[in-house]
């Protein structure tokens, strides 16, 4: 097998695992040292964006983790050989380091999911990443998605990656309304400054 066939059947699992574990050490330790529980999403219920966002994430993940165990999948899910298998990892490590980069730009204010209220630990984050863009993170996420769908183009990935687009507007929409009633006029002046994309 060519490198760069084994670069494409095995990273993005890779950077799957290195992101969850990321993802999971960061929750720990603000939890731990700086007591502050990220996951408010734990605490509420879930929108129907929320819910089918996490579905769509648990069948691309699942898929692209099953690939290097399962040869004949890629097949059965109408994948087909990437023109640029290289641009796709590319993009897909520079969406994983924008998410990392603005998990510490937030410090202790990230969370995942939407507070029912402001909490101490919150504040505006107009720094970094977030000068701008108000959404970051999700330009990261969508980098991903997009650069997964390069490495292994098919139905999956393509799909994963509208469906994302589609529920993240809606979770922004929600979280944009929770930011104007935590910082009024900040948060006003914020959006005026800078675009919710790019």
């Amino acid at each position: 097998m060519a490198n760069i066939d084994m670069l494409t059947l095995y990273g993005p699992a890779a950077l799957i695992v290195f992101i969850t574990v990321w993802g999971l050490a960061r929750i720990l330790y603000l939890w731990k040292a700086e007591d502050v529980s990220v996951l408010t999403i734990l605490k509420q219920k879930k929108t129907p964006a929320e819910r089918l966002l996490s579905l769509t994430a648990l069948l691309l993940d699942g898929y692209l983790l099953s690939r290097p165990f399962i040869p004949e999948l890629d097949e059965l899910a109408y994948a087909y050989p990437s023109p640029a298998p290289l641009v796709g990892l590319t993009i897909t490590v520079i969406g994983l380091l924008i998410v990392v980069v603005c998990q510490f730009t937030m410090g202790k204010a990230w969370r995942i999911g939407v507070p029912s209220e402001k909490e101490r630990s919150q504040k505006l984050i107009k720094e970094g990443l977030y000068a701008y863009s108000r959404n970051p993170i999700y330009v990261g996420v969508l980098l991903f998605v997009a650069g997964c769908f390069l490495t292994v183009p098919g139905p999956i990935p393509g799909i994963s990656l509208l469906l994302t687009l589609w529920f993240l507007r809606a979770i922004i929409k929600r979280e944009e309304a929770f930011m104007t009633a935590s910082f009024g006029k900040d948060y006003d002046a914020y959006c005026h400054e800078v675009r919710r994309w790019l």
